[in-house]
């Protein structure tokens, strides 16, 4: 298996090590997990002030990052001073 599952019980206990003011390096070697995995976990806490997983799909998630009008479209076209 690719993916191993935290539980979360374990995930709300890096957060709380994280917020007593502890380091990655001290939580991964407590915890036994990489500093990215860390990283993702911490990352999400402070963006969604949860561990849980999501049910939001990937797309929503990108559109919201493309403002109001969607993503800007850039023309390259030599339509101004041409001989």
């Amino acid at each position: 298996d690719r993916s191993r599952s935290i539980k979360l019980t374990v995930l709300g206990t890096i957060v709380a090590t994280h917020q007593s003011g502890k380091g990655y390096k001290v939580i991964s070697k407590q915890f036994d997990f990489q500093h990215s995995t860390l990283r993702k976990i911490i990352h999400k806490w402070k963006t969604f002030k949860t561990v849980a997983n999501l049910d939001i799909p990937v797309n929503s998630l990108q559109e919201k990052n493309q403002g109001c009008n969607g993503p800007v479209k850039v023309h390259t076209s030599n339509a101004v001073g041409g001989p």
